[in-house]
């Protein structure tokens, strides 16, 4: 127990706390934009975002949530991603705790489900 504790409290002291803890930088947190989307054609946000994590959660089968960069109308010219998960699950991209470069959404954040999406959330660092 007391090397446990000892090797976290080096951890600690050598900055490993700015790892998925502290990923978005000093005075900023992970912070959820919008609501938790549920339903197809829905507008998350009309405001500019980056993005640094996602979050996909799938029905009885796998699906795929599209994010395009709009706050209207979803057209290929406009996807930014198209984040998906296998049956019965969640997804949080990336497994690296945080996009190394934020997914940048200037004109607003429009998700498209194809139906099988139980769920999907996007962070930003605030």
């Amino acid at each position: 127990m007391k090397k446990h504790l000892l090797f976290a409290l080096i951890l600690l002291g050598m900055g490993a706390q700015d790892g998925w803890a502290n990923g978005c930088g000093p005075n900023t947190f992970l912070r959820k934009i919008g609501n938790v989307a549920t339903t197809t054609n829905t507008v998350i946000s009309t405001a500019g975002h980056d993005v640094r994590l996602i979050t996909v959660t799938c029905g009885g089968t796998a699906c795929v949530a599209g994010l395009y960069d709009t706050e209207s109308e979803a057209t290929v010219a406009n996807l930014v991603s198209e984040p998906g998960a296998a049956a019965n699950g969640t997804v949080i991209l990336p497994s690296t705790g945080f996009f190394d470069e934020a997914l940048r959404f200037q004109n607003g954040i429009y998700f498209v489900d194809d139906i099988n999406v139980t769920a999907v959330a996007l962070y930003e660092c605030r």
